[in-house]
C-alpha cells in the first residue's frame, strides 16, 4: 500500500495536510494537523499531529473526500489534538 500526499486546506488556523494510500478496491487517509501560527520567523519546532481517517474506502477520490470532510469537522470542533 503506497501512501501519497494527496491534498492541503486551511481552516480555522491550522494547515491539514491530506494524505491517501491504498490500491483497486481497498483504500485509506490521514490527515495530518499543523497550526498555522507555528510557522513564524525564528520557530524552529512545528507540532503536528496526525489521525487516521476512520474506515476504509473503495476508491482514491472516496478516500480524498472523506479526508477533506474529516479535517474540516475535526478543526471546527477544536479536536486536533494540538
Amino acid at each position: 500500500m503506497a501512501g501519497s500526499s494527496a491534498g492541503f486546506i486551511e481552516i480555522n488556523g491550522y494547515f491539514s495536510t491530506i494524505n491517501i494510500g491504498g490500491s483497486g478496491a481497498k483504500w485509506t487517509a490521514w490527515v495530518t494537523f499543523e497550526r498555522v501560527n507555528d510557522f513564524t520567523e525564528g520557530k524552529v519546532h512545528v507540532a503536528a499531529m496526525r489521525h487516521k481517517v476512520p474506515g476504509e474506502f473503495k476508491s482514491h477520490a472516496d478516500a480524498l473526500d472523506a479526508a477533506y470532510e474529516y479535517a474540516r469537522s475535526c478543526t471546527e470542533a477544536g479536536e486536533v489534538g494540538l
